[in-house]
């Protein structure tokens, strides 16, 4: 399907129109996910790792990002990633739902299946990214998935520290390097599915005649 054909070309025959407040909204989802998008830490991101055992031990090898910009990653990361946050990717996808909806027009239930595609990327990254961790004690077996590893690193080890997510932070970071490399790729994907987001939401912004209306 060429853009043109798409029906999130056209915002105004399918939404209603927006409110200051949510447009405002609109508006700082874009600026967020244009400023994540550019992060130098995007550009850093491995694209393979090695693991091996020999005679000598486990040796692994992955070229990490820098530290200082994975940290001033996470914190831009978490105001889209965090659905609680005022301009997160949650938010804005449900607010152009609703309107979508609320305009009841002809492009209706095709916009809102594109809109819902981006949904299921996020949760396609969210969930099969990444190489499978099971923690094994012998006795019991913990899957860790994607979601799992953000959460453990970004509140246990970037965000916050010294409580039980930390503990999994460190036992992943033992899993050198598939722990990380989930992360970095992790993030990466998500990043990409934000950005193209704000390329949707630019297609509306483009529209002052459906913007802060009272």
């Amino acid at each position: 399907m060429r853009d043109e054909d798409s029906p999130l070309e056209h915002a105004a025959d399918v939404y209603r129109p927006f409110n200051r407040a949510e447009s405002g909204m609109l508006r700082g989802f874009v600026l967020d996910a244009r400023r994540l998008g550019r992060m130098k830490f995007f550009a850093q991101v491995p694209s393979r790792a090695s693991w091996k055992v020999s005679e000598e031990g486990v040796s692994s090898n992955m070229t990490k990002p820098d530290d200082e910009a994975l940290r001033a990653a996470i914190t831009q990361f978490r105001q889209i990633y965090n659905p609680n946050e005022p301009h997160s990717f949650d938010k804005t996808i449900k607010l152009l739902k609703r309107s979508a909806h609320e305009r009841n027009g002809p492009l209706r239930d095709a916009a809102i299946t594109q809109l819902d595609g981006f949904i299921e990327a996020e949760r396609h990254f969210l969930a099969g990214i990444g190489v499978g961790i099971v923690f094994d004690d012998g006795i019991t077996q913990r899957s860790i998935n994607p979601q799992t590893v953000l959460d453990a690193y970004f509140h246990g080890m970037y965000l916050h520290s010294g409580n039980d997510k930390s503990k999994l932070a460190r036992q992943l970071d033992d899993l050198e390097p598939w722990g990380r490399l989930t992360l970095y790729s992790v993030m990466l994907g998500l990043r990409n599915v934000y950005w193209m987001t704000a390329n949707v939401v630019d297609r509306v912004l483009r529209v002052g005649a459906i913007l802060d209306t009272e």
